[in-house]
């Protein structure tokens, strides 16, 4: 009777692990492919001829249609982690943007191929890129295949920001810590004008040799189809940095732009309708204006941290660079989450960035 009465309770615990075990796998079966928890490499589109760079070649899309635009597959949710590891919920066409190629490394240098300290790139209309080599105190310009085009220097004290408008002109900003002003060229490096401070009076600025000489902190500049030129200030040493310098075509200052929602506003771009969106750098989030000034609608649905930048590219997809997400978003011209650049971790592989400025 005894043994019959051991038997039973042995019987019973293996069931009940047995039980335990197969509930285990199910769960892990079930959750494990669940959810953005680990980091992947970039998924290439099926179908797709991947760019090459060598022997100057430009990248090619297999599949006829001749489209410049990026590939893009169906399904897939959102993006990476947000701030604290949150993975916000997006869902919709995904691109799948490619690694391509990359200029310098880990090295420093002056050659045409290495940078020092580099803080800024544009893109003018033909394509070609202009870096801004800041502690070389130079710009540097490359064509669309990444080879070497030429460098110009005008006297140049760390620039560390460059923009160009839909003219080709090219707008460079030194650091406030060098020279501290607001410069525009024309795209062969020709001076146009420079930016003054519009709280410095123009004659004591034309005496002391200020002109083009700005007492705050410029961190991003832009201009709409009308020649407005819009700039933010960052200096953050001043009571009131939270507005928007606005100056003519030709220069001249023209008002400032305030408002309560701003939360030290750095970045600065200008769709297609004149409308401007301003990086609200404290509050994660992107603003919305039209052309009057007047507010729309904000960006914030996916978690930024901080972001770095914001631009569109020529077809009007709009691009936040979510500097300490290590990521890059990109969204449609409704402002539709579409697809995610890296997000892979901070790191220097082809799939990862590393605290993008």
């Amino acid at each position: 009777m005894m043994k019959k009465s051991k038997f039973n309770v042995y019987f019973l615990v293996f069931c009940l692990l047995t039980f335990l075990l197969l509930v285990g796998l199910a769960y892990s079966q079930t959750s494990g492919g669940a959810g953005g928890g680990g980091s992947s490499p970039i998924p290439t589109s099926s179908g797709s001829g991947g760019g090459s760079i060598g022997s100057g070649s430009t990248p090619t899309s297999s599949g006829g249609g001749g489209s410049s635009s990026p590939n893009i597959s169906s399904g897939g949710q959102g993006s990476g982690a947000g701030p604290g590891g949150v993975s916000p919920v997006s869902s919709g066409l995904k691109d799948r943007y490619e690694f391509f190629a990359k200029i310098g490394g880990n090295e420093k240098g002056t050659s045409n191929y290495k940078f020092n300290n580099p803080l800024d790139i544009a893109v003018d209309s033909s394509g070609n890129i202009y870096v801004a080599d800041t502690y070389n105190n130079r710009i540097v310009v490359y064509n669309p295949n990444l080879e070497f085009l030429r460098e110009f220097n005008a006297n140049f004290n760390k620039p560390n920001l460059i923009y160009i408008d839909n003219s080709d002109n090219i707008y460079v900003v030194d650091k406030k810590d060098s020279n501290g002003r607001v410069r525009k060229f024309d795209i062969n490096g020709n001076l146009i004008f420079s930016l003054s401070d519009p709280d410095t009076p123009k004659d004591y600025a034309e005496k002391h040799g200020q002109i083009g000489l700005i007492n705050f902190h410029p961190d991003g500049i832009a201009t709409n189809s009308n020649g407005k030129i819009y700039i933010s200030n960052e200096d953050v040493g001043n009571a009131d940095f939270n507005k928007i310098y606005i100056f003519n075509s030709d220069g001249s200052f023209d008002k400032f732009f305030k408002d309560s929602r701003f939360n030290r506003p750095k970045q600065i771009a200008v769709d297609k309708n004149n409308y401007l969106y301003i990086n609200d750098y404290l509050n994660n989030r992107i603003l919305i204006y039209d052309n009057g000034l007047n507010y729309l609608s904000k960006i914030d649905n996916q978690g930024f941290h901080q972001p770095a930048d914001i631009d569109f590219d020529s077809e009007g997809l709009f691009y936040v660079v979510d500097k300490f997400n290590q990521r890059v978003e990109v969204f449609d011209i409704s402002q539709k989450y579409t697809a995610t650049i890296a997000g892979n971790g901070a790191g220097n592989a082809d799939n990862q960035l590393y605290f993008p400025n």
